[in-house]
């Protein structure tokens, strides 16, 4: 898979005359980073007769893939279906022809959809997802700093804040979605074993915002080994169960700190890249989006801003005092 994403990412840069075949034609590939690849290369392409292929691809798509084509029909069309395949099917048959004989087509905005998952203002249509929330010892702090006059705390502990929002966001999923939490300081807690990505229903909501209650601020800040636990939910390419069961797709990760080592000791400058890039080469066929959250004014918001800009996510500071 690597070796067709590669080609893939490439074509989108270069934007070759003539290729616009073999990415729609990528799009059956059995292999989701395959798919996903083609998908962004359209973006790049930029080129509105893949329409009515991709149309003919949203039949059999689903989870991400599904929504991702969504996304491009909407850029072309300005119609959303949802990743509903049957409702592009229907579509095209009563309005494609029309579509077509329009001949200039104007490029459109995606907005947020109904049941995309949300954190801290940041949304997804994923349907896998891992939230990957810190809880080290400065995790412990107001969120509203301290008062200038009296130094008293202003605030609930940020910790609190962020357990707080974890489980607005995970009692708001939509029961399709494939959820997973996992809590860091000096080590990595996972609610539920790797690989495992749980249906959010009621009864799963309510064991996860039952088990975010366990976790209180401790030690350091090793964000790149939870960043590392990630890929134990992802896709192992195993042929037909890979197809069938495409693993975390979309991560959402909160820290309000630097990452350290286990003795607490910050990572210099030189390890941290060496650990983005080690992460990057790692996801190049994974291609999963991580949207960062920064907690504080303490937080190493460039960091952030490059694991969001390189893996095609979000970024967002919260409670910075």
């Amino acid at each position: 898979p690597l070796a067709r994403v590669a080609a893939l990412d490439r074509i989108g840069a270069v934007k070759p005359e003539g290729s616009l075949d073999a990415v729609v034609s990528a799009l059956g590939s059995e292999t989701v980073a395959v798919r996903r690849a083609a998908l962004r290369a359209l973006w790049r392409l930029d080129d509105p007769a893949c329409v009515s292929r991709l149309v003919g691809a949203a039949a059999g798509a689903y989870g991400l893939v599904a929504l991702e084509i969504d996304d491009l029909l909407f850029f072309f069309t300005g119609v959303s279906m949802g990743g509903d395949g049957e409702g592009w099917q229907r579509w095209w048959a009563e309005r494609g022809a029309a579509w077509e004989a329009k001949g200039r087509h104007e490029r459109h905005e995606r907005r947020p959809l109904p049941g995309d998952a949300a954190f801290y203002g940041i949304t997804s249509p994923s349907k896998r997802i891992v939230v990957v929330i810190d809880h080290s010892g400065s995790m412990a702090k107001p969120s509203g700093g301290l008062h200038a006059t009296t130094g008293e705390p202003m605030g609930k502990p940020r910790i609190d804040e962020a357990k707080a929002e974890l489980k607005r966001a995970v009692d708001a999923l939509a029961d399709e979605v494939r959820v997973n939490l996992d809590f860091y300081s000096g080590d990595v807690a996972a609610w539920r074993p790797p690989p495992e990505l749980v249906l959010a229903t009621g009864k799963h909501k309510a064991q996860a915002i039952a088990w975010i209650d366990e976790f209180e601020p401790e030690t350091s800040t090793a964000l790149f080994d939870a960043l590392e636990t990630v890929f134990d939910y992802a896709d192992d390419f195993g042929g037909e169960a890979a197809y069938a069961d495409p693993g975390v797709d979309t991560v959402f990760l909160l820290t309000d700190g630097v990452p350290t080592r286990d003795g607490g000791d910050e990572l210099s400058a030189a390890d941290v890249d060496r650990a983005i890039e080690r992460f990057v080469e790692r996801n190049a066929v994974h291609r999963i989006v991580v949207h960062a959250v920064g907690v504080g004014r303490g937080h190493d918001r460039l960091l952030l801003q490059r694991l969001a800009k390189l893996t095609g996510g979000n970024y967002v500071s919260v409670a910075t005092e």
